[in-house]
This record gives structure tokens, C-alpha cells and sequence, in this order.
């Protein structure tokens, strides 16, 4: 089976973008803008391709959610107090505690979180709990090197940007309904890395005329190199991390939906606006594939669903999904309509 997108993606981004409305992530033009911008219907499209309406909308506003709170503290350069009150409050919804909600991420997330554990396995709630408060604390740490002006080395950055992308809480909700699986935390580990990796080299470009210092810029400042050779050793650090992953044994069918997440963040990366120069607070733009489907217009990816091939070389030039062979399905794989595709190809 081919890496496709869910045919009910455009529902599931109709859906999310009524939802974020009705619970305050996107309020006016501006609010409106941003979010349909991002193609979270698509997300959701690329992680469940086969998944019915109920969970791809599930699907389509965590990826709002997570994106909300994200841009949301870069945008306001909130203060490490700030950042920990939000979170707080966050991490109280998800322990069932009585936080105040006049924050519209903490009013989602008490909406979003009872539908979610709806969908649980047993103990699975503790395991989001624990991923989530690492992104807080990461996220947390992230805001008082702001404010006082502090840079990681190289090292100390990669364990903090593991844990900021919220690759892992999204690939727990993905997991949310089949037995725990700690044998392969490492390889959740290696998915988190390759995912903030890739996308810090997209938005390199973006984060650079923002101030702000990211993986590009951590190793341009640590082997005191240009821009576009940083960009080049970020390149060939994900091939090798996307070697280690090839490298892992264990699960077939865990290692297979652990690959599809893999592959969905990336080719979601390749389409969104979000790392666009400016793109997540500023000048209004369409996605294509996103508008067609809704009635609008635009013209900058490509057709189909089919992301615009990245760039070879350059700073924004990051590894993106190409051709794949198919692999024997399994029961976890026919679950969730995995391709369980090959490795990406380094080019």
C-alpha cells in the first residue's frame, strides 16, 4: 500500500478549523488565518490514513492543540513564569485537577482530553502524562535560556529539542489504543529526533530572522561555520540518525507504525506554511492542497497532496519522503493503513 493521505482529510480540516474557533484557538481574521494555514487536516491525513472520521478529527485538533501552544509561547516570548503557568495549568487538566481556563489552550485541551481517553488503553493516561510534563519542563528550561541570554552546546541541545518538538506526546496519542511498549523507547526517541531535526533544518530560514537559535545555528556556532555548511552537517546528521532507525529490531508491527509516524510528520512538513519566514504569526497565506479541497485557491505545492520536492542543498534543504517499496502487511499495520514503507532515501 502506497504512503497515501486520508481521502477524509478535508473534513477532518473543515472539522478543526470549526473546533479551534469554538474553543478559542482561533479567534479573528488573524486567529483564522493561522490556523487554516498550518493544514492539520493533513496531519491527521498522514498519520491515519485509513482511520475514520471521529479519530481523524481527534487526530487534526491535537496537532492544533500542540501547535497553539507552541507558536503561541514564541510568538509572546513568554517569560519563564508565564510558560510555567500555562503548563502547569496543562499538565493540572490532564491530572484532572481544578485549574482556571481562561487561557484557550487549557479550555481545549479540558474539551480534547476526555475524548481521548475515551479511546485509551488501560495506564495509558499515566505514560501521556510523563511525555507531556517532559515537554513542559523542556519547554520550561527553553524559556529561561531566553531570558537570560544562556546558549546550549550541542549536546544539551539535542536532549532539550528531543523533548520540544511534542513529537513523543503525538506519537503517544497515535499509540493510545495498543499495549504499552517500552522495548522500543529508544527507537520514540530516534522518531523525535529525526522529526525535530528535519524540521529545524526547514525552518532555519524562518527562526534565523526570528533571533532565534536552532539546530542550524547551534552547530554553525559550534564548529564556527557558515549558514549553508551548518545546514549541510544538520543533513547528515539526520541521515545517520535515520540509519540508526533502520538499524532497530524488535516489534515488526510497532516498528512499522513507529516508521509511518516517522514519514506522516515529514511529508506533513514538506506541505505546511508553518516554516515559512514568518509564516506562523504573520502575512496570511493558502495551502494548496488544504484550499482546493475547501473551495479556495492556491498554487504553492504540489498537486495531488504531493509535497514539493525539498531543495538538495541550502539551509532550508531538509530530508523529505521519496520513493518506497511496500512491505508484507501486518495486523498493526492494516490497523492504521500503514505503507510500512522503506527508508527514506538519502539523496
Amino acid at each position: 500500500m502506497p504512503h497515501t493521505c486520508n481521502a477524509e482529510w478535508d473534513a477532518a480540516e473543515r472539522q478543526v478549523r470549526e473546533w479551534g474557533t469554538r474553543v478559542g484557538l482561533a479567534t479573528g481574521g488573524d486567529g483564522e488565518h493561522r490556523l487554516a494555514r498550518m493544514g492539520h487536516g493533513r496531519m491527521a491525513g498522514w498519520l491515519a490514513p485509513e482511520a475514520d472520521r471521529f479519530d481523524l478529527g481527534l487526530l487534526a485538533q491535537w496537532s492544533a492543540f500542540i501547535a497553539f501552544v507552541d507558536d503561541g509561547i514564541d510568538h509572546e516570548q513568554a517569560g519563564p513564569k508565564q510558560v510555567r503557568e500555562l503548563l502547569d495549568q496543562l499538565i493540572g487538566v490532564l491530572e484532572h485537577t481544578d485549574v482556571p481556563r481562561a487561557h484557550p489552550a487549557v479550555g481545549a485541551l479540558a474539551e480534547l482530553w476526555p475524548r481521548t481517553l475515551a479511546s485509551a488503553a488501560p495506564g495509558w493516561a499515566s505514560r501521556f502524562v510523563r511525555l507531556y510534563r517532559q515537554f513542559a519542563d523542556a519547554t520550561h528550561t527553553e524559556a529561561e535560556l531566553r531570558a537570560t541570554g544562556r546558549r546550549l552546546g550541542l549536546a544539551d541541545y539535542l536532549v532539550l529539542r528531543r523533548h520540544t518538538i511534542t513529537a513523543l506526546p503525538t506519537i503517544a496519542v497515535v499509540e493510545r489504543a495498543l499495549p504499552e511498549h517500552t522495548a522500543l523507547d529508544d527507537l520514540r526517541d530516534i522518531t523525535a529526533d529525526i522529526i525535530a531535526w528535519a524540521n529545524d533544518i526547514a525552518s532555519a530560514k524562518r527562526e534565523l530572522a526570528e533571533g532565534t537559535e536552532n539546530l542550524v545555528g547551534v552547530l554553525a556556532r559550534e564548529h564556527g561555520c557558515d549558514l549553508p555548511e551548518a545546514a549541510a552537517k544538520a543533513r547528515a546528521m539526520l541521515a545517520r540518525r535515520m540509519d540508526d532507525f533502520d538499524a532497530a529490531t524488535g516489534d515488526p508491527d510497532r516498528i512499522a507504525l513507529l516508521r509511518h509516524v516517522r514519514d506522516s510528520a515529514l511529508a506533513w512538513q514538506g506541505e505546511t506554511h508553518r516554516n515559512a519566514p514568518g509564516a506562523a504569526w504573520h502575512r496570511p497565506a493558502r495551502h494548496h492542497a488544504t484550499d482546493t479541497a475547501l473551495g479556495g485557491r492556491g498554487a504553492r505545492h504540489g498537486r495531488g497532496g504531493r509535497p514539493v520536492r525539498q531543495p538538495r542543498a541550502g539551509i532550508g534543504a531538509a530530508a523529505g519522503p521519496a520513493a518506497r517499496q511496500q512491505l508484507p502487511p501486518t495486523p498493526t499495520a492494516a490497523a492504521y493503513g500503514l505503507p510500512a514503507a522503506a527508508a527514506i532515501r538519502r539523496r
